[in-house]
């Protein structure tokens, strides 16, 4: 650990792999990056509905949903910014995952999905693997957005299947 951080074991009590922690934050700041490019596809995907050109409260357009998902997503990939900068007292340099184009809306909806799925996944796994404290929290944050995006990525499916 850095010794620029003042990293009590209260606060951030790290698991006995610390590297592997810090790969996987690494990895799942790439997936997330992924993901906002699968979000910003999707929101150029769906055309404004007529009339609703101005956001409404009243109103659940497929493109606020997506708007939303990218947002938490992006707020996902802060926490890990924040997290591995906390650990370290470096910048993360995330490991990429390659972003493939979907080849319509309905199949992005479902790459989506199952990105999600397999992030909260991760996520889930991270917060049992981890010793309770500040990074089981964080965990916590990121698996209960993630599984957020999942709730309303299948509200928009199921909107592609009526």
């Amino acid at each position: 650990m850095s010794e620029v951080n003042d990293l009590s074991p209260e606060r951030f009590p790290c698991p006995d792999d610390y590297e592997r922690l810090l790969e996987e934050l690494r990895i799942m700041a790439g997936r997330e990056e992924r993901d906002l490019e699968l979000y910003t596809f999707l929101i150029d995907q769906v055309t404004p509905q007529i009339g609703l050109q101005r956001e409404d409260d009243r109103f659940v357009t497929n493109r606020t949903v997506l708007r939303t998902n990218r947002d938490v997503t992006r707020r996902n990939l802060e926490i890990l910014e924040e997290t591995y900068r906390d650990l370290t007292g470096e910048r993360i340099v995330p490991i990429r995952q390659r972003f493939v184009l979907p080849v319509s809306y309905r199949a992005g909806l479902e790459r989506a999905i199952m990105h999600e799925l397999r992030d909260a996944e991760i996520y889930r796994d991270m917060i049992l693997n981890l010793p309770e404290g500040m990074l089981t929290q964080t965990a916590f944050r990121l698996f209960t957005n993630t599984m957020l995006n999942i709730d309303r990525a299948n509200f928009l499916f199921s909107r592609t299947t009526i």
